[in-house]
């Protein structure tokens, strides 16, 4: 039984660290400057709330607004997508659609 249950936890701390590593991954390709980027696209009606409810935070973090098809980012699926990046390039936290606009503060929070 406790063979069993070392097993389940172990399997479950490798997929931890699995996700932890993806997850710091997708910056390293120095894609995204640190600060927070919104990836936007032509006809979105988020993005320019997105980016005024950014400001509206009274942020001192960098505001980067780029087209996803200019980006090179790989995996965004809706816009607009705001990425907050910390200094040494991993992703703090992202928000797509309307939720980058509700979490506007915890993503100017999340690059400090």
């Amino acid at each position: 039984m406790t063979e069993r249950a070392l097993v389940l936890v172990l399997a479950i701390g490798v997929a931890w660290l699995a996700v932890r590593w993806w997850e710091r991954r997708r910056t390293a390709n120095g894609r995204l400057t640190p600060g927070l980027t919104v990836l936007t696209a032509p006809g979105c009606t988020l993005c320019d709330p997105a980016v005024a409810a950014l400001r509206d935070t009274g942020t001192s973090a960098p505001i980067t607004v780029v087209d996803v098809e200019q980006s090179g980012v790989a995996g965004i699926r809706s816009v607009p997508t705001v990425v907050a990046v910390r200094g040494d390039g991993t992703i703090a936290l992202q928000r797509s659609g309307a939720s980058a606009i509700r979490d506007a503060a915890a993503l100017a929070a999340a690059v400090g």
